[in-house]
Parts: structure tokens; sequence; C-alpha cells
């Protein structure tokens, strides 16, 4: 949502759009989870004379998990170092010096990553998982109706031609949470509080 802003500082068609979304029934609008950028080439749209355009002021978790694809902290049954850097080859390296043990291990990415992108990625995770848990909520309190069981093609045209809203937006916009609450979880967020929280205990000991 805020690359749809910095996009237009620095002169750039970003071609942002929704990637995940809920169609809610209630509403008749599409609820943006997340984006992504539609570009043209592999290469970022805000990549100009081979750097960042916006990198000294604005970063968004796209940019600063790198090199991390997840955190250990989210196996779902893999092998602990498995998927932790994607297909990034820069990272082959790294692999063989990771302990097999998960503490020491979680305590190893934090030392070797002081560029807090081992934080960024496991606050990422802890997102997705809020996001996760806030939308079955919202479900249980019968704030939202998501079209499930309907044929994909339909989904996408009622998606595409419905009023589409920011997830943060919708929640403020039916009184889930205040926007002064939602600010200062975005902020949260921003600032890795639940993740420095999460791995203090492997640090510390």
């Amino acid at each position: 949502k805020r690359f749809m802003e910095w996009q237009h500082e620095v002169n750039v068609e970003a071609r942002i759009k929704p990637l995940r979304a809920i169609f809610d029934l209630n509403s008749d609008k599409a609820i943006i989870l997340t984006y992504f950028m539609d570009s043209e080439t592999d290469a970022c749209p805000f990549l100009k004379d081979n750097k960042c355009s916006i990198y000294h002021t604005k970063r968004a978790y796209v940019c600063r998990l790198f090199p991390f694809n997840k955190s250990p902290f989210i196996r779902n049954g893999t092998q602990l170092k498995e998927g932790l850097f994607g297909n990034c080859g820069a990272m082959e390296h790294i692999l063989p010096q990771l302990p097999d043990d998960f503490n020491n291990t979680i305590k190893f990415l934090s030392e070797a990553f002081p560029d807090g992108s081992f934080l960024n990625a496991v606050q990422n995770d802890i997102i997705i998982e809020w996001t996760n848990k806030t939308i079955i909520d919202l479900m249980r309190k019968k704030i939202i109706k998501p079209a499930m069981n309907r044929p994909y093609k339909f989904l996408l045209k009622r998606i595409k031609n419905s009023e589409k809203i920011d997830f943060t937006d919708f929640l403020v916009e039916v009184g889930y949470l205040t926007e002064k609450k939602m600010e200062d979880l975005i902020k949260r967020f921003d600032d890795n509080i639940d993740a420095k929280e999460k791995i203090s205990q492997f640090v510390s000991s």
C-alpha cells in the first residue's frame, strides 16, 4: 500500500497489483491482504542505474527480508535449513555453517545478519500469522463473509469489478481496530518489536 505512494514520489510506474484478496459478501468489497509488483522484467521497478531509488528513506518487508525467504520458526514439516534463503545462490556458503540445533541456529542467524534482515524475516512470519488469525476472528464475529466454494473464474470477476480496500483500512472502517491502534500496530511491526521479543531468549542464553 505504501509503495503506491512511494512510486509517485520517484516517478516510477511500479505496476502494483493485488496478490492475496478476500471477496467479502457482507460488504461486496475485495479486501486486499498483500500486493505484488507486476514487473515486465525480473528487475525491481524501483531499480535505477543499478541502485534502489527509495532505499535511503523507505523500504518494505519485500526488500528488508533479503536474503531470507522465511525464518526458521516456520517449518511446516520441512528441514530446519530448507527454504531459508529461497533460491539465492549467494547464501550457499552460509548453509553448511548453520548449526543443526534449532536454538543455536536462531542465535547464529541473529549474529550473522546484524543488518536486521533476520529480524525482518521473523517479524514477517509473525505478521502473516497475525493476519490469518485476524481473518478467522473476523469470520467468527461475522464481520466478514468470505466467498468460498465458488468457481475460481467467478471470484476473479467479482474481485476485479468490486470496490477494493486495503486490509488495514478495512479493519478501521468496520471498527475492529481504531485508527490509532492500527497505526501503533504497524509501527510495532515496522520496528520488529515482536521479533526482538521472540528471539531475545535465544540470543541471551
